[in-house]
Formats: C-alpha cells, sequence, structure tokens
C-alpha cells in the first residue's frame, strides 16, 4: 500500500533516515540526488561542525579505511541495495522509488572492503544520536547473547529521538534472539515473500512486523538495479522507509510512538500461512497507507516491559517444578492513546509438550492512559510436564471499536539454569556443567557473566574430565551443535534449599568415567567481582581412574572476541601455597583500558598438579585438548586473540573407587590488574565455603557469605545436646566476638554475627561443640 500511502504522505526531504551497513556507492544516478548532505562539514580535513567527525559531509566512514572519510564505497553492494529500497530518488524519471518519498538518506560505513562481518555497528548507533537522524535503518544482526552494553548504546539513540528500525535476522526456523532487533526501543522486521507466505527466516517471537523482502527491487554498485535478493535485510528498509513518512507527517509524536503507530499498521498474514508451526506468533505485514491515516493517538499500544514470575507465596523465581502454580504480572506501557476496557487473553503457544495449563488467562483492565504504567496482573498457570524448551505465551488485547492487538513472551517451564548475583556481578549456571549459558544451540539460556555496566564477557566455560586413557567427557559441545551433546546428567539441580549446591555425573557421555561432581558456588556480598566453585569429585565407578584431570574451559570475549590477551599471575596464589597447587590466568582487552577478566585454581591435595593455561587452541581438537589439560601452567600463549582459559586440577596416579578429588576455582573480574590480584588472591585464600564438615559426622557447621560485609551467618547443625562455643579472633590473636550457647539442643542453631564494625582483613571463627575444636578463616571485606 506504499503507493496508495503517498495519496496522504509524501515525507520532508529535511527528515533523514541513517543507513548502517557496508557502505553505499554514492553516486549512483537514483541515490546521489537523495543524501542528506552535511553542510556544516565539507570536505576540509577539519572537523567544521564539531560533531567529533572530520568530514562527514556526504556519508561517513567509521572504519577509516577509505579517504576521504566521507567515501562510504564497498565493494560489497548490500548497502547500496538497501539505501535504494529506502530513499532511492523520486520523480526523476528513471529507475525506482524508495518507500521514503521525499525523506532523504546519509550513509553509515561499518563493513571493511572484502570482510563479512562489519566492525563499527554499534557505533554508528551512537553517530546517528549524535546526528540526531530521525530514523536508523539497521539491515544488521547476530543471534548471541544480551549485552547491557549494547543495550545502553540504544537506549542513547532512543534518548535521542532516533527511531531504530532492524532486521530480525536470517536464521532459518531460529527462536533465538538476534541483535539489536531484539533489543528494548527497536522495531524488529521480519521478511515475508510478495504474496505475504513467511519466509521461514527467523521465528522467534521478538519480531514486531514484517515486510516483503524478498523480489523487492534496489539499486546496485553499477549503477543499475536488481531485484533477486532476499532476506530481512530488504525487509527493514521497506519499514524505515514507511517510519520516515509517519514522522515526516506528525512531527509531533515521539520516535517510539512512530514504530509503536507503524507496528500495528498491518495486514494478518496468519490465515495465509496457517499451514505454518509458528502461524501463532506471526505479526502483521506492514500497511503504509494505515500508517499514514490512522490518528496516532486513536489508539493503544500496551507493550510489555518487565515480566515477573512469582510463587504463591508472591517470592519472584526463575525455576518452578512440576506441579508448581505459577503467578504472571506484566509490567508494561501504554506509548499511544486512551483506552477503555481493554480485555487481555493469555495462552501457551509453540507448546509442543503440552507442559502448561492455564488457570486464570484472562484480565481486564477499566481505563488506561496515554503514555502510561499499565500493571497486567495476575495470571496463573500450572506447570504440568518438565519441559527443557522455550515456549511462547500469547496475549490478546481487545478493546472498543474492533480493536486488536497482541504481544508475545517466551517462557522455559523448567529452565537448566540458575543466576547468581550480587551488587557487581551476575552470572548464570547450567545444571549441567555449564558457567555463563545452558542449553543447546537451539535453546540457549542464560545471561552469560556481567560486570557492572559493562555486561556479559563471558562465551562459554565448561567443564571438562579425562583420563590417561583417552577417556573425555565435558559439556563442551552445547553451543557447537543443534542437539544436546553435553556428556553430563544432573542429579542434583541448582534449585532451593540449597541452590547453589548442584550434583551432575558423566551417564551421558560414550566413553564415561563414571564420576560425579558436586559444585557449590558461593557468591560474594557487595561489589566483590570475583565469585568461586568448590569442586568434590567422587569416582562412582568400580575401577580405577589414571591420571585423573578436570576443570573448567574458559571462553572469554572482552568486551568481544580477537581482541584479548592473557597473562599467568604468580603474584596472585596465595603466599603459603606453591605453584603446583595454585595459578591464576588474566584476560584482559588488549586495545584499551577496560575491566580485567579471570580465573584462578587451588587445591590442599597433596597428590595434585594444578593445570592452567591462556591459550587460542581449538578445544575442539583433541591433541590440543590434551595439551591444555595436561601441561601444567606451560601454555601461555601471547599476542591478541580470542583467548580460552583453563583451569583444574591434574591428579597423578590412581583415582580409587569411592575416592573424593577436590579442589576450588574462582572466576570473575575487577577494574584493573592490580585490583585483580589482591581479590584473586584473597578469594583464594579465604575459606570461602559456606558448607564446612567437622570432624564428628554429629557435627555441621555452615557459615556463610565468604568474604562477608556487614553480616556473617553461623548455622551449627547437631544430632544431640551439645554445648557450643563460638568466637572470632582477628590475625594478632586478639578476641573480637564471642558466644556460649549452652546445652543446645538436637536441631539447627542460627548465629547471625555483625560484622559492621570489623575492618576489612581476615579473621579466624573457632567453633568448640563439647570441646572439639574447629578453626575456619574468615575474610571481611567492604
Amino acid at each position: 500500500k506504499v503507493r496508495e500511502a503517498w495519496e496522504y504522505a509524501t515525507g520532508d526531504s529535511n527528515l533523514i533516515i541513517g543507513i548502517s551497513d557496508n557502505g553505499c556507492y554514492q553516486h549512483h544516478e537514483d541515490l546521489k540526488n537523495s543524501i542528506a548532505k552535511n553542510w556544516a562539514d565539507p570536505v576540509n580535513g577539519i572537523d567544521d561542525d564539531g560533531n567529533g567527525y572530520i568530514d562527514d559531509f556526504s556519508g561517513y566512514d567509521l572504519t577509516g579505511e577509505n579517504q576521504p572519510p566521507d567515501n562510504t564505497y564497498n565493494t560489497d553492494d548490500h548497502g547500496t541495495n538497501v539505501a535504494g529500497i529506502a530513499a532511492a530518488t523520486v520523480n526523476n524519471d528513471i529507475g525506482m522509488c524508495g518507500t521514503a518519498y521525499k525523506c532523504r538518506f546519509f550513509p553509515i560505513k561499518i563493513g571493511r572492503k572484502g570482510e563479512n562481518t562489519l566492525s563499527l555497528p554499534y557505533e554508528s548507533i551512537i553517530y546517528a544520536a549524535k546526528r540526531g537522524f530521525k530514523v536508523l535503518n539497521c539491515s544488521w544482526g547476530v543471534v548471541k547473547p544480551f549485552s547491557d552494553i549494547d543495550q545502553s548504546i540504544v537506549n542513547y539513540a532512543v534518548a535521542n529521538d532516533v527511531a531504530i528500525v532492524a532486521a530480525g535476522g536470517n536464521d532459518e526456523g531460529s527462536l533465538d534472539n538476534n541483535y539489536p532487533s531484539a533489543y528494548d526501543g527497536v522495531l524488529a522486521v521480519g521478511e515475508v515473500h510478495q504474496d505475504d507466505s513467511f519466509s521461514g527466516n527467523n521465528i522467534a517471537g521478538f519480531l514486531d512486523i514484517l515486510a516483503p523482502g524478498a523480489g523487492n527491487w534496489y539499486t546496485n554498485n553499477t549503477n543499475g538495479y536488481a531485484n533477486f535478493g532476499s532476506g530481512s535485510s530488504y525487509s527493514a528498509p521497506v519499514v524505515s522507509g514507511i517510519v520516515a513518512l509517519v514522522r515526516a507527517k506528525y512531527p509531533s509524536i515521539s520516535n517510539l510512538q512512530a514504530l509503536e503507530l507503524v507496528r500495528q499498521s498491518t495486514d494478518d498474514v496468519s490465515k495465509l500461512n496457517s499451514n505454518l508451526l509458528w502461524k501463532d506468533i506471526l505479526p502483521g505485514r506492514v500497511n503504509a497507507l494505515k500508517a499514514v491515516t490512522t490518528e496516532p493517538f486513536s489508539i493503544p499500544s500496551v507493550r510489555p516491559k518487565k515480566v515477573i514470575f512469582k510463587t504463591l507465596q508472591g517470592i519472584e523465581s526463575s525455576r518452578f517444578a512440576v506441579g508448581d502454580t505459577v503467578i504472571l504480572s506484566i509490567n508494561a506501557f501504554n506509548y499511544l492513546g486512551h483506552a477503555n476496557n481493554l480485555k487481555f487473553t493469555i495462552k501457551p503457544v509453540w507448546d509442543f509438550n503440552n507442559s502448561i495449563s492455564m488457570i486464570d488467562s484472562v484480565i481486564t483492565i477499566p481505563s488506561i492512559e496515554q503514555n502510561s504504567v499499565v500493571k497486567i496482573e495476575e495470571f496463573k498457570f500450572i506447570i504440568i510436564k518438565e519441559n527443557t524448551e522455550k515456549i511462547f505465551f500469547r496475549c490478546d488485547i481487545a478493546g472498543e471499536n474492533n480493536y486488536h492487538d497482541f504481544f508475545i513472551i517466551d517462557y522455559i517451564p523448567s529452565p537448566i539454569i540458575t543466576t547468581f548475583k550480587n551488587q557487581l556481578i551476575a552470572f548464570s549456571v547450567s545444571d549441567r556443567g555449564t558457567i555463563g549459558f545452558g542449553g543447546s544451540k537451539d535453546s540457549k539460556q542464560g545471561i552469560g557473566f556481567t560486570y557492572g555496566d559493562y555486561g556479559n564477557q563471558i562465551w562459554k566455560a565448561c567443564f571438562l574430565a579425562a583420563d590417561s586413557q583417552d577417556r573425555f567427557v565435558s559439556s563442551l559441545n552445547w553451543d557447537k551443535y543443534s542437539y544436546d551433546d553435553n556428556d553430563f546428567k544432573t542429579k542434583k539441580a541448582l534449585v532451593p534449599p540449597e541452590i547453589n549446591i548442584g550434583i551432575f555425573n558423566d551417564d551421558y557421555g560414550y566413553d564415561n568415567l563414571g564420576i560425579e561432581v558436586k559444585q557449590e558456588f558461593i557468591i560474594p556480598e557487595g561489589n566483590y567481582g570475583i565469585a568461586k566453585v568448590n569442586i568434590e569429585i567422587t569416582n562412582k565407578s568400580t575401577s580405577n581412574i589414571l591420571d585423573f584431570t578436570s576443570g573448567y574451559y574458559f571462553d572469554w570475549d572482552i568486551p568481544d572476541s580477537d581482541s584479548n590477551s592473557v597473562e599467568l599471575l604468580t603474584n596472585a596464589i596465595p603466599n603459603y601455597v606453591d605453584e603446583q597447587h595454585s595459578a591464576v590466568e588474566l584476560v584482559y582487552f588488549a586495545n584499551r583500558s577496560y575491566p580485567v577478566f579471570g580465573n584462578g585454581v587451588i587445591t590442599r591435595e597433596s597428590n595434585a598438579i594444578v593445570q592452567s593455561s591462556g591459550n587460542n587452541r581449538d578445544i575442539y581438537i583433541d591433541s590440543q585438548r590434551k595439551l591444555i589439560m595436561n601441561s601444567g601452567t606451560a601454555i601461555q600463549d601471547f599476542g591478541v586473540f580470542d583467548a580460552k582459559t583453563f583451569s583444574g586440577v591434574k591428579f597423578p596416579g590412581t583415582f580409587a573407587p569411592n575416592e573424593k578429588k577436590s579442589y576450588s576455582i574462582c572466576f570473575g573480574g575487577a577494574n584493573d590488574k592490580e585490583e585483580f590480584i589482591t581479590k584473586m588472591k584473597s578469594a583464594l585464600d579465604t575459606n570461602y565455603t559456606s558448607v564446612n564438615e567437622m570432624d564428628n559426622p554429629d557435627y555441621k557447621i555452615r557459615i556463610f557469605p565468604q568474604p562477608a560485609s556487614n553480616l556473617l551467618n553461623c548455622i551449627i547443625e547437631t544430632n544431640s545436646q551439645s554445648l557450643i562455643s563460638i568466637t572470632i579472633v582477628d590475625l594478632l590473636g586478639n578476641l573480637i566476638f564471642s558466644e556460649t550457647n549452652s546445652l543446645h539442643n538436637s536441631g539447627s542453631l542460627f548465629i547471625p554475627i555483625n560484622t559492621t564494625s570489623f575492618p576489612n582483613g581476615t579473621y579466624f571463627l573457632k567453633a568448640i561443640i563439647n570441646n572439639k575444636l574447629k578453626v575456619f578463616p574468615i575474610m571481611i571485606i567492604k
């Protein structure tokens, strides 16, 4: 309906669409007169307009490979194609017309010649915000973990009134989020063919709107035209041009309001795609005529901002068991007009295991104001079957005058990950031996490892175990293949009441060793960036395991891949430990100042040799994997690359049936190398465990958190009536705290210790139970 729309809206030559792409042939006959030249900064080698970009006159090459800087030519004409779809010149008696009609464009080059990847994509979003472009088209993206940094860049552009439109991706049948299109504040565009049949590309629930892609005419680098391309890259500029028309016609509405108006100006194509499994999550196909003839505030536009899952007791939780009733509440925002009597009806879709049964599925809200927060609560459902795969909830919205809209919420009924966090760090751990993320390639779960406002810094961390008989088990392949190739089976999930303790074995391994692995994750309080996992491995087989080695393999991306260096830090291990029993790897961003990250290992077993490497090796190659796991600290690669590290322990000789081996791994980050050394040494040195066994099995003491800040908790479990005394002394032996509980009955005794007045440092907690003494080092860090 674009031609019909032009009868009502023809755009404005002062409204600029930024085209963020690999480049653009600016001399094309149908593009050269549509470029919005920056007359404030002519090409003279001077930043005349003072915006920080020299000579950004008729475009800008952020990669810096072209001269002058406003030359955006690339041998690959992807960006030229996109620019033509959105903004080819109208009424010039040649070629084609862009959907934006009179609106013009400005090319931003973010890719180098001969490269398939884009080197500076998010810098282009910053550039568009600084220039004040009203629309930005991003016909690029990638399936990857969510990034707080990238979202903050999007937020910056949104705050500067940029309407961002992005391609939804071309990963056929994928349920994974494609970024930047899946970020909040971005309109995600999927592709349909010219007959409105869905292309089958990315089908995730984040798609906001559909538009034709295959069959669109576009400009190319030969000063000509073609229409054989396809993909959401060609759909996005169709929508960008329509958003520009809307922004030109309704200049008083905001960027997000314009995006919402276009999102709702669609035709339903679900019936035409009724044979598809994903028909219920398909958005509508854009209708340009509706977009420019609908009064913006004649309809509401309610979109979810935060989804909350709670127990019947009102406690927020991410993990529930089969049989649990779950309360679903939605914090939403109404971007457009006032509405009365909106009915919200929710149902599970894409739930082929029938794992969800709704209890309360309808909520009616009498009145919703324009530009207001909306609380949609409370839906209820029961989890009736275990399901570790992603499903979707579809929430239909019905209102007066035949108003209809819907949104999609993704959900995993039986997730395999638990997320831990304090005030500085947050990371996910799977039940089956991975840190950061869990699940198969097509059902990845988790948030990675985030540090402050810097976002995720890790691609994966996986547990490995091997012996000298070439037996090897791991969780390595969980992101290499679509199917589940993890060798580990969950014995005890990371769920309450001991949410930080998990157990798995290697029963799923093809040539398994017969081991059981118990992990205890310890998260320090406050702004402490290094976490710890205490690992205890039991030989559950009936045979000896020879020269057993195990540990965690970390693939750090700080802040992205291919830009990292590694260093073995011999001064980051505790002073009393030799280099055979502890080692630390540092990973840092090689190009500029940035927080540093890494991992360390320590063992108190006498017959043990730590294995620690910083490398650029392919762990999937057996010979490289064996070197990484059996070379002590010898493998330390130099240079700038995609850094990987390994922290583990080798136990030479015989690992007998029912024997246990133990060690601890610390991982995390700090603001700089010096701080990292101090905190890693402290983390390795501190007992740091929340469960400590007394010599007498009748007693158990739990001390947590470690390190502590203002509160230290001590729980003592006894099987009989006991005389209990707890004291804390400093390194000089000075008494800091004392409490005696005479003749405590069997059961649990909880002793909270206020450490607000304790200076930072190491102390010793002495527990005397029926005249038996146990001493625990503790750390106070504020």
